[in-house]
């Protein structure tokens, strides 16, 4: 009699364990296609600048109590690219993992109890100009498919156009190299220091409000960036002082060179401002140039710049050298100026 109890006792347990376990099924996936809600997305193709971000809406027709899974994968074939021209602000799935349905890609979870979820993907500014890009996007029902996705709302497309920074970066190179003493040596071998300074076309005063108004630290070549809110409209002359020559000077080299400044110019994503200038010879100091640790003490004139409205041009006193709209180091120059800082050396008989 006992073991009859026993058994019904068992039998009553698991027919309890069965009851909960569908009772949780039930709450996380809907039991049959006229359950789920129908989603769909807000438009199918986009258009965005560089560094603006694209927001895509998914609506569903009806709330559901927990939430619906979607995949969203990259379609091959495209002209933009992951990482270096955008990213999606939602998590990666797993390759392989059986409830993303084997598809590389990215986690869409639309909230539970909401009829209305938006993700964005959000493209990268960089320093190249460039033609519009385009990369195609699809999602699936995937993870708990508790979420009808119309047909119509599986596939879109973003189209990324080229965007220009509001930055224009000035490296100024000096480098060059000369004889002396039967050796070969170049001037950032020697620490010859430059230092560069802007100062207000008008009133011709220097500027002491901008943070990045002078590049004198010492380094070879030096940089510096404008950027459009620090900078109001108007002209910008931009000038040189020799703090130090290391002893060029006095070394007595026959006959004396010239030492223009060449100055490389970038505005990212601008084809038209990413170039080089020399300083016109007329302003040029040249090896038998003394030097002066005094910052406004001697100067030479290298370069201005006009800012007119969200546009930057560059100018060789009056004649305009290069213009462009709306910063990053041209990567030829960090290179250049890390190695020139590595091997800075000391001449013998130049400086005692």
């Amino acid at each position: 009699m006992k073991k009859n109890n026993y058994i019904k006792l068992f039998t009553a347990f698991a027919a309890f364990l069965s009851l909960t376990s569908c009772i949780k099924d039930d709450e996380n996936y809907a039991s049959t296609v006229s359950d789920r809600p129908n989603v769909t997305i807000s438009a199918t193709s986009y258009s965005v600048t560089e560094g603006g971000d694209v927001l895509v809406t998914m609506v569903a027709d009806k709330p559901y109590r927990t939430s619906l899974d979607f995949n969203l994968e990259v379609l091959s074939g495209n002209t933009a690219v992951a990482i270096d021209d955008f990213t999606v602000n939602v998590p990666e799935t797993v390759f392989g993992s059986d409830p993303w349905n084997g598809i590389q890609g990215y986690l869409v979870q639309f909230p539970a109890n909401t009829t209305s979820y938006t993700f964005s993907i959000s493209t990268i500014l960089d320093d190249l100009p460039e033609v519009t890009e385009n990369v195609s996007f699809r999602l699936t029902m995937a993870g708990n498919h508790n979420g009808n996705l119309a047909e119509s709302s599986r596939l879109f497309d973003v189209a990324i156009a080229n965007g220009v920074q509001d930055e224009l970066q000035l490296t100024f190179d000096w480098d060059q190299s000369f004889d002396f003493g039967g050796s070969t040596f170049t001037l950032c071998d020697i620490a010859y220091d430059n230092d560069f300074y802007i100062y207000d076309g008008a009133s011709l005063n220097p500027l002491i409000t901008q943070t990045d108004a002078a590049a004198a630290t010492g380094d070879c070549p030096e940089t510096f960036t404008m950027n459009l809110a620090d900078y109001p409209n108007g002209n910008y002359k931009i000038y040189q002082n020799l703090y130090d020559d290391n002893g060029l000077s006095s070394a007595g080299i026959t006959p004396a060179f010239s030492i223009p400044v060449k100055v490389h110019y970038l505005r990212g994503g601008s084809a038209s401002l990413d170039g080089t200038f020399t300083q016109d010879p007329a302003y040029a100091i040249d090896s038998n140039t003394l030097p002066n640790p005094t910052a406004t003490a001697q100067l030479y004139y290298v370069v201005t710049v006009n800012v007119n409205n969200g546009v930057f041009t560059l100018l060789n006193d009056n004649t305009a050298i290069a213009s462009g709209k709306h910063s990053k180091v041209n990567k030829a120059f960090k290179s250049l100026k890390a190695k020139n800082n590595l091997n800075k050396k000391k001449i013998k008989g130049f400086n005692s």
